[in-house]
Order: structure tokens, then C-alpha cells, then sequence
């Protein structure tokens, strides 16, 4: 049974997210505002239509910003990303954590579309990524679930043919932040191509989100994971590794050489 604490908690916590939501909506290349914008309350419910557009936000941003506000707060509005719906012909599960991982500076989430923008919440927050590929052209869904802590603030992004923290915008193909409520994150109907490289990277809304996941990916055809561990780092090219390789065998000969000529010195002496 919830108790009248937990109901409380809930509530500061989707307050919370609902001012951290107005923050990064606003700076998406939408209006110039500083980022002490905090100090006006713009967590909280009372933050009005009026209030926006003193920002010079428009009518079509606000209604953009009043759904992103309802789904933090309420989890009441359920986003649908496309209406076909896929033959499940498998499906892939797998878990991690984000704990104790790399950082980067993650993207916003724009709806069905590819990410444009960087968060300015999510500054240096860790991530996980796993790559994978399908034997099947098709639609394939995509769901994040959080475990531990419950319900953390998670994050979901996929990317095609290559995935480097640096460059976050790079290849990225769709992001999501919260499915339903948060503590869940996944997009659906998403078109992947067979044989090519895929990256799904979790990670936290906020540099302090992190925690343990489960996710799952399904849809036309069978999922290969990696077997690999999670690469936390973009992975060196081949000629680096080449020349790394050139170099130590190198610094081996000379060393051989060097013994050699010692030896030689030390027996004519």
C-alpha cells in the first residue's frame, strides 16, 4: 500500500524533472535563457502559458513544452512513435549498468526525428552501449527499463553504423526519455537495415542518473548482440593499432641490439 511519504516523494521527484524538462526544452536553439531561469519556479505546476511567452516561446514550443511537462509530472501522456506494427519474429534481452561508466554530454531527444541538440542538464552523465545487428530488414522496438535504484532516471538512444561519445550527434537515429512514466524509456517501429551496425546506448537524464537496466529489443528479425563488453570509449582504427604494433616491435629490436652490443663491449675488454 503507498503510503502518504512515498506519495510525497513522487511528487518532488516529478517536480523536480518537470523543471529540468522546461530548462532543456527552452535551450533547444528555441530562446536565449540564462540558466538561473530555476530561480522563477518553472518546476513547478503553476507555470503558465503567460510565463512562456515572456521568453518569446512560441505558441507551438509551449504546446511542445506542455506535453514534456504533463509526461514528467503525471505520466499520464503516452507517446506512440509511429502506428505499424511490426511481426515479432524475435526478440533479445540483455542488462547492465551505467554505474561507474564513462561520461559524455548526452543528446536531447527529439521526438521520432535524429537528436539536434546537447543536453545542458546532462553535462557529464555515464552510459552504457551495446552494439548489435538483425538479419532482417524491418521494424524492431526498443524498451529501457530501470532496476536499481527503482525507477531512475534513464535514457535511450540508437545509433547506425558507428557510435562515438564525443560527437554525440554523430549517427544518431532516435533517443527517448520517458515512455509512460519515468523509469522507462524505448521507442517503437523503427526502420533498421539488415547487416549494418546498430548502437543503443542507456544512459540518465541528469549527471547524477545512474543505475543497473534491463532492455529489450524485438521486431521483424533475430538480434545479434556483440559479445564483446560494452565499449565505453570509441574503438581505434586500424592503422593505429597497426602502427602501435610497428612501434613496440621497433623498440624490441633496438633493445636486442643494444644487449648485443653490451655483450661484445664487455668480451673485449
Amino acid at each position: 500500500m503507498t503510503t502518504r511519504f512515498q506519495v510525497r516523494r513522487k511528487i518532488r521527484k516529478a517536480c523536480s524533472k518537470a523543471k529540468h524538462v522546461t530548462l532543456e526544452t527552452l535551450s533547444m536553439g528555441k530562446t536565449n535563457v540564462p540558466h538561473n531561469t530555476s530561480r522563477l519556479g518553472l518546476g513547478k505546476n503553476s507555470l503558465g502559458v503567460a510565463t512562456l511567452n515572456v521568453f518569446g516561446v512560441t505558441t507551438a514550443q509551449t504546446t511542445f513544452l506542455k506535453q514534456k511537462l504533463a509526461l514528467a509530472t503525471t505520466g499520464a501522456l503516452f507517446i506512440a512513435l509511429g502506428t505499424a506494427v511490426p511481426s515479432m519474429a524475435a526478440s533479445v534481452q540483455y542488462s547492465g549498468t551505467t554505474v561507474g561508466q564513462s561520461t559524455w554530454n548526452r543528446p536531447i531527444d527529439n521526438g521520432a526525428n535524429p537528436p539536434t541538440d546537447l543536453s545542458i542538464v546532462g553535462t557529464k552523465v555515464s552510459y552504457s552501449v551495446q552494439e548489435f545487428s538483425v538479419d532482417a530488414s524491418g521494424l524492431y522496438n526498443f524498451l529501457s527499463d530501470a532496476v536499481s535504484p527503482t525507477n531512475w532516471d534513464n535514457y535511450l538512444f540508437l545509433y547506425q553504423n558507428s557510435f562515438n561519445p564525443t560527437t554525440p550527434l554523430t549517427n544518431a537515429v532516435i533517443g527517448n526519455d520517458d515512455f509512460n512514466f519515468i523509469g522507462r524509456s524505448a521507442f517503437n517501429d523503427v526502420s533498421l537495415t539488415a547487416g549494418r551496425s546498430y548502437f543503443l546506448v542507456t544512459t540518465g537524464y541528469t549527471n547524477d542518473s545512474a543505475g543497473s537496466f534491463t532492455n529489450t529489443v524485438s521486431g521483424s528479425g533475430n538480434i545479434t548482440l556483440d559479445s564483446r563488453p560494452p565499449a565505453s570509449q570509441p574503438v581505434p582504427e586500424p592503422l593505429t593499432i597497426l602502427g602501435s604494433l610497428a612501434a613496440g616491435s621497433f623498440g624490441v629490436a633496438l633493445r636486442r641490439k643494444y644487449n648485443k652490443q653490451q655483450q661484445e663491449d664487455t668480451a673485449n675488454v
